[in-house]
């Protein structure tokens, strides 16, 4: 609860004297706790301030350069961090560019990453191979709270590299999402959740008999401090589109829904429409394009 005011004061003052029960959202105002509301605790969970510091587990390393792909064909690349494909121990490597001092990235990577997408291990206990060689890739073999904890302290660094506009993506699956949805909480704040997207994808697994199949992942995305340019991604091929099916009777001019003739009766158009009235201010006249398909 907020700071008592005035009024909430004189209140607490007659409700004490009238004997009357004092309500239960004053409990925090009138004996503040440094304890957090909830949180996830689990054994070997490590304080923030020991995650970023150097230590046993993973310390910053130098870094230098293996090979240089086309350095003649495009120079400027080869200046600059972009297109930078590092090799290591991916926790070395984010303490590395977080404390910002090896001459390759000083003052190129921390606080500057627009955006991050991670796509972890799913704690499925299960051994990855290359498709080509058929060699071992990585064993997923870190479960229960180790596995959390393992994500918690990359994230924790991943964090002070994002700008203040950079946003992360975390791709995880039914088994362990949840876990980690409250570990970004705690790490970037339950106010930078943007969303929870859904990755839908289809599935050879038919009509099963005790249970539904499972036919998505979750991608949850969070913001660092404040909200990211979001730019929308339009389907060139609109003729396939869910949108251009429902609406085509209404789509002139290749793809443009005008204010003469649009669905009044659709709800999920009229949100557009709505929308529209907003932003402008006023009703859509004939010619006015309410919304590209």
């Amino acid at each position: 609860m907020k700071k008592l005011n005035k009024q909430d004061i004189e209140f607490l003052i007659d409700a004490l004297k009238s004997g009357k029960e004092i309500p239960l959202e004053y409990k925090y105002a009138l004996f503040p706790t440094k304890q957090k509301e909830y949180e996830l605790v689990y054994a070997g969970k490590m304080r923030k301030e020991d995650v970023l510091a150097d230590n046993e587990e993973a310390k910053a390393v130098p870094l230098q350069i293996e090979k240089v792909f086309n350095g003649k064909k495009y120079p400027l690349a080869a200046k600059d961090w972009h297109n930078l494909l590092v090799f290591g121990d991916n926790l070395q490597i984010l303490k590395t560019f977080y404390r910002n001092e090896d001459p390759l990235i000083k003052d190129k990577i921390k606080g500057k990453v627009k955006l991050i997408y991670i796509d972890p291990p799913f704690a499925s206990d299960e051994e990855f191979s290359s498709t080509e060689s058929g060699s071992k890739a990585y064993v997923d073999k870190k479960k229960g709270a180790e596995f959390v904890e393992f994500l918690r302290r990359r994230l924790f660094v991943a964090k002070e590299l994002l700008a203040e506009d950079g946003s992360i993506f975390v791709h995880l699956d039914q088994k362990k999402g949840h876990y980690i949805k409250m570990v970004l909480d705690e790490v970037f704040g339950e106010e930078n959740l943007v969303n929870e997207v859904i990755w839908h994808f289809r599935t050879y697994q038919g009509q099963v008999k005790n249970y539904f199949p499972r036919k998505h992942n979750i991608i949850y995305w969070y913001r660092n401090k404040i909200h990211p340019e979001f730019t929308l991604a339009y389907d060139d091929d609109y003729e396939d589109t869910v949108d251009a099916e429902r609406w085509r009777k209404y789509i002139v001019n290749g793809n443009q829904i005008r204010g003469n003739k649009y669905p009044k009766s659709d709800s999920r158009f009229m949100a557009y429409y709505d929308r529209w009235v907003k932003e402008h201010g006023r009703k859509p006249n004939r010619n006015d394009i309410i919304y590209k398909v």
